[in-house]
C-alpha cells in the first residue's frame, strides 16, 4: 500500500483533477491506517466530482473508521442518491445508525 500511495501521489503532481485517483489514494492511505489523509484525499475527490457514490461511501466508510459514525451515515446517504442504492450501500447505512445510536432509524431503513 505504502508504493501505491506513493505512485498515486506521483499522480495527483501531474494531474490533479482526476477524482478516481484521489479515490484510490485515500483508500491506499486508509490499508496503511492514516485516516485523516485518506479522509482529506477523499474529500479532494469529491471536490472534483460530488456526484461518485464510490466516493462518498469510501468516505463513509472512513468516517466510521475515525468514530464518526453520525456523519457516516450522511455520506452513505449522499452514495445513495447518486446512483441507486445498493444492498450493500443499505446495510452500511443501517450498521452506521447503529454505530450512532439511532437504532429506531437503523430498524426504519433495514
Amino acid at each position: 500500500a505504502e508504493q501505491a500511495a506513493e505512485a498515486l501521489r506521483r499522480a495527483i503532481g501531474i494531474d490533479p483533477r482526476q477524482a478516481r485517483t484521489w479515490q484510490a489514494l485515500g483508500n491506499a492511505l486508509r490499508d496503511l491506517g492514516d485516516l485523516a489523509d485518506a479522509e482529506a484525499a477523499i474529500r479532494q475527490g469529491l471536490a472534483i466530482d460530488p456526484q461518485r457514490a464510490a466516493l462518498w461511501s469510501n468516505l463513509a466508510g472512513v468516517l466510521r473508521l475515525r468514530g464518526r459514525p453520525e456523519e457516516a451515515v450522511v455520506a452513505y446517504r449522499r452514495a445513495a442518491q447518486c446512483e441507486p442504492p445498493t444492498p450493500a450501500i443499505r446495510d452500511a447505512t443501517v450498521g452506521a445508525l447503529i454505530a450512532a445510536g439511532a437504532i429506531d432509524e437503523a430498524r426504519t431503513e433495514a
